[in-house]
């Protein structure tokens, strides 16, 4: 008789947690629409997006290659000729290839920022000054305005 009491117990211990799984279901049936209908106001359905396809032979670090912090910071020194030379920089090639014109040479720095190419740069300086490439003081400045379109 103990066990059959034990038996029924147990018979209705399983019946009230099969009424409050019913419950806490149809509760969170219920929740469930709630979230549903306040995402769907806040957020209306969009359409869906297909990923771009790749470009043929082309891998994914030529069509993204890496950026290094190194690389940033040079562009944007050389990006103002005036601001990437050194103060013995300046002072070398104003009293070497400016004729010790401080105006001249910050003119002329002016002129050859407003140039986009390195071609541009060159001839603008080849028009206006007979400079020997090979020489030194000459040859830095052309390396500075290399470094501005590397």
């Amino acid at each position: 008789m103990a066990f059959e009491t034990e038996i029924a117990s147990c018979l209705e211990q399983i019946r009230e947690l099969e009424n409050i799984l019913q419950t806490v279901s149809g509760r969170l049936d219920d929740l469930k629409q709630q979230l549903q209908a306040i995402g769907n106001e806040q957020y209306p359905e969009t359409e869906e997006i297909s990923p771009a396809e790749e470009p043929a032979g082309k891998t994914e670090k030529e069509l993204f290659p890496p950026v290094f912090l190194g690389d940033k910071i040079t562009k944007t020194m050389y990006a103002d000729l005036k601001k990437s030379l050194s103060l013995n920089d300046r002072f070398r090639f104003q009293r070497n290839l400016f004729d010790n014109s401080a105006g001249l040479m910050d003119a002329t720095l002016d002129e050859l920022n407003k140039c986009s190419t390195l071609k541009e740069m060159l001839d603008y300086l080849n028009s206006r000054f007979a400079w020997n490439w090979e020489n030194e003081p000459a040859g830095a400045f052309k390396e500075i305005l290399e470094k501005r379109f590397a």
